[in-house]
C-alpha cells in the first residue's frame, strides 16, 4: 500500500525532489530485496518504478540503487510467472528510457541474461517473445551493448522467435528491429550468419510481405550482413532473397524507408558472382524507379550498382 501511495504522489512531479532527498528509491529497492519471495510486493514495486521513472531525478536514483539489477533478480525468481516477467521487462524499459547512459547501466546489471532466459523458457508465448524482443532492441544502443547481447545468446533467441512466431506481426516486428540494431555491430556478423539469421529473415519477408516496416528491418539486416562479406552476399543470393527483395520493391514502391534499404542491400550484394542473378530480377529498372521517387535516399547506392555493372559487363 505504501508503494502504491508513493507512485500516486509522484504523479505530481513537485514531490519528486522530496522523495529523492528522503532516499525513497533506495528504500523501495530494499523492500524488494527484503520481500523477495512475494510476487505481489514485487509487482507493486515494479509498477511504482515505472511511474517514478517518468521523472528524471527519480529514474537516476532508482538506477543508482540497482533497481535494474533487482528487477533482473525478480525475473529469475519468478521465471514461470508470465505476467510478472512482462511487467519486469516494461520496468527495465522505463528505467532505460531517455538516455543511452541509462541503457548502458541496465546492460551492465546482467539484465540481458534474464531476458534471454525468459525467451528460452517461454519460447511459445507470443507476449513474452514480443516484450523480450522489444526490450533487447531498446538496449541495443551501442556497439558494445550489441556485442554483449550477442554474446549472451540474444541473437539466438531472437532468431528462434522469428521461426516459431513467423505469422505473428508483433513478434516478427520486434525481433527484426532488434536484429537490425544488433547487425550494426560487425562483431555479431559471423555469429548471425552461423545461427541462421539470413534464412530466418528471408522467411519473414515471405510470410510478412504486406508489412513494410518488417520488410524494411529485414532488408537492413541483410544489407548490414552483406556489407563487408562477399561470402555472405553470395549466401543471401543463393537463398533466393532477390525474389523477395524485388517483390517488396514493387509492392511497396511508395515506401521511402523500404526503398532506401532495398537499394542499400542490392548495392552490398552485387559482385561478379551475383551479377547475373541481379540482372535477372531487373535490378536496373527497380533501382531506376526507386531513385526517381526517392533520390536523396537512393542515389548513392544506385550509382554504386550502375558503376559495378558497367565495370563487370
Amino acid at each position: 500500500l505504501i508503494m502504491e501511495c508513493i507512485g500516486v504522489l509522484c504523479e505530481n512531479r513537485n514531490n519528486a525532489d522530496s522523495l529523492v532527498r528522503a532516499a525513497g528509491p533506495s528504500k523501495m529497492i530494499d523492500v524488494m530485496t527484503r520481500f523477495g519471495e512475494s510476487a505481489d510486493i514485487q509487482e507493486t514495486c515494479i509498477h511504482t518504478i515505472i511511474k517514478l521513472s517518468r521523472v528524471e531525478s527519480l529514474q537516476r536514483s532508482l538506477l543508482v540503487a540497482n533497481g535494474a539489477g533487482q528487477i533482473s533478480i525478480v525475473m529469475i525468481m519468478f521465471s514461470s510467472d508470465i505476467h510478472l516477467l512482462a511487467l519486469a521487462m516494461r520496468g527495465l524499459r522505463s528505467l532505460g528510457s531517455g538516455s543511452s547512459s541509462n541503457k548502458h547501466a541496465i546492460v551492465n546489471t546482467g539484465a540481458i541474461d534474464s531476458i534471454v532466459s525468459a525467451m528460452q523458457i517461454h519460447r511459445n508465448d507470443r507476449a513474452i517473445q514480443a516484450a523480450s524482443a522489444r526490450t533487447l532492441g531498446d538496449l541495443s544502443i551501442s556497439i558494445e551493448a550489441a556485442k554483449q547481447i550477442g554474446e549472451c545468446g540474444g541473437i539466438d533467441v531472437l532468431t528462434r522467435a522469428l521461426y516459431v512466431h513467423i505469422e505473428n506481426l508483433d513478434v516478427t516486428k520486434r525481433a527484426c528491429r532488434a536484429l537490425d540494431l544488433l547487425s550494426k555491430c560487425s562483431h555479431n556478423h559471423l555469429l548471425m550468419v552461423d545461427i541462421g539469421v539470413v534464412k530466418a529473415v528471408i522467411s519473414v519477408m515471405q510470410h510478412q510481405s504486406d508489412a513494410a516496416p518488417i520488410i524494411s528491418s529485414s532488408l537492413a539486416i541483410l544489407s548490414n550482413l552483406a556489407k563487408d562479406s562477399r561470402k555472405t552476399a553470395i549466401l543471401i543470393v543463393e537463398n533466393e532473397a532477390l525474389d523477395f527483395i524485388s517483390m517488396s520493391m514493387v509492392m511497396h514502391s511508395e515506401d521511402r524507408s523500404l526503398q532506401k534499404y532495398a537499394c542499400s542491400v542490392l548495392a552490398n550484394l552485387i559482385c561478379d558472382a551475383t551479377l547475373d542473378s541481379l540482372l535477372a530480377i531487373g535490378v536496373n529498372e527497380l533501382m531506376a524507379s526507386a531513385v526517381h521517387k526517392f533520390p536523396s535516399e537512393c542515389k548513392g547506392n544506385v550509382d554504386k550498382v550502375l558503376a559495378i555493372i558497367k565495370q563487370l559487363s
